[in-house]
């Protein structure tokens, strides 16, 4: 989804840079049409037999994605006022995350990126123990380093390590 070009990192043919200033990060971006291809995949893994899609609530419950998912024909799927447990391959990795580093903190054994968000945010990763890439839009072209990328809390909320 986030593509590097020579102009800079682009979402859908656009500045991701821009869309940041522009709504503000941190900032989700979602791909409806990776969405759709895996609603695809999905429907058409089982085309032999009479099959109905429901959406996990839980796993994303942004209500324009609802609608999206809705109109390819899915379902909702929820056990309770909360929703439910993961079961959200229909919105796995169709978006992008965009946050801004507030803060570098080097100690001695490594260097912590503090980032404009927090467990809201990086709840799933963080017990999912997923692999999240990380790239510098601001800074393409700059030095690789290594960074542990944290929240508010760096006690609590580690988002990467050693990325």
């Amino acid at each position: 989804m986030l593509k590097p070009t020579a102009e800079g990192y682009l979402i859908g043919g656009l500045s991701a840079l821009a869309l940041a200033e522009y709504f503000a990060a941190p900032l989700y971006v979602y791909d409806v049409g990776k969405m759709e291809s895996q609603y695809k995949h999905l429907k058409g893994a089982f085309k032999e037999v009479k099959l109905k899609i429901n959406h996990a609530y839980k796993a994303l419950n942004n209500s324009n994605v609802l609608r999206f998912l809705y109109g390819l024909g899915a379902g909702l799927d929820t056990v309770s006022i909360r929703g439910l447990e993961s079961g959200g391959f229909l919105v796995s990795e169709s978006d992008t995350f965009i946050g801004k580093v507030n803060a570098l903190k080097q100690t001695t054994v490594e260097v912590f990126a503090q980032v404009d968000s927090g467990m809201n945010h990086f709840i799933c990763p963080m017990f999912d123990d997923s692999y999240q890439d990380i790239e510098n839009i601001s800074k393409p072209q700059s030095r690789l380093r290594v960074y542990s990328t944290v929240g508010y809390i760096c006690e609590t909320d580690t988002f990467a390590l050693d990325r």
